[in-house]
Formats: C-alpha cells, sequence, structure tokens
C-alpha cells in the first residue's frame, strides 16, 4: 500500500529484516499490491497465523486483528471502542451476555437476541476461514 510517495511493509517483516541483517544487497524482490486498508489488515494477520515458530500471544494478537478488520465494517462495532482489543472483547462479551440471559430465562429484546445472532454468525465464519 501506498502512503505519501511511499510504500508499506504488509507482509514479510521477519524476512526483510533478516536480509538486512545478514546479507550485504540493496536490492530485494518485492511484490507491489495496491490494497486497501481491510486487506492489508487481514493479509498482515494471516502471515502472522501462519508462522511455524508463533508465540500464543502473537496468534491471540493476530486472531482479534483478523476479527477487527473484518467486523469494521459494520456501522455499530465501529463505535463500540478505540482499540481491536477493547472493540473484539466488548463484541464478545456483548454475544455472552445475551447468551447466559437467555440462559437464565430472562427477557432478551428483539434487537439485541438479532445483534448477536447476526455478530456471533460473523465471528464463526471469521474463525472458520482462519
Amino acid at each position: 500500500m501506498q502512503k505519501k510517495g511511499r510504500f508499506q511493509l504488509i507482509a514479510g517483516e521477519r524476512r526483510l529484516r533478516a536480509i538486512k541483517d545478514h546479507m550485504n544487497v540493496t536490492i530485494i524482490q518485492a511484490k507491489i499490491a495496491s490494497v486497501d486498508d481491510l486487506q492489508a489488515g487481514r493479509i498482515s494477520a494471516t502471515e502472522i497465523l501462519l508462522r511455524q515458530d508463533l508465540f500464543a500471544i502473537e496468534s491471540i494478537e493476530a486472531t482479534i486483528e483478523i476479527i477487527d478488520v473484518e467486523m469494521n465494517k459494520d456501522p455499530w462495532y465501529l463505535t463500540v471502542c478505540k482499540t481491536p482489543l477493547e472493540r473484539v472483547n466488548k463484541l464478545l462479551s456483548k454475544i455472552d451476555s445475551i447468551r447466559r440471559s437467555k440462559e437464565r430465562g430472562s427477557v432478551v429484546f428483539m434487537l439485541e437476541r438479532d445483534l448477536s445472532h447476526k455478530f456471533m454468525g460473523q465471528v464463526e465464519l471469521i474463525l472458520k476461514n482462519l
């Protein structure tokens, strides 16, 4: 992705660092792609998840990033909190709260129930496609 005449590295940061640290080269092969922020976020997070030496926290952070990027299409979701972690946490808490209310036999308003079904379906689809 290009910003103000410069390119932004979306994936391959560790490979680039290894080349800079261990090889005496000034030119490298790179794939330049025109992508929006949604696509860039997904590519970056997916690359992290595909690493074999992944720490658990990196896996969690990448999963949160993918959920956040995908859910950013929803206007309600964008108004919830400021950071990806806060937004995903609020979303999952909301889904869980509605689930527990239904289990207790509490009245769940139609709007809340519909939101829960909608978001649960979206999150399940995102996780299924990881």
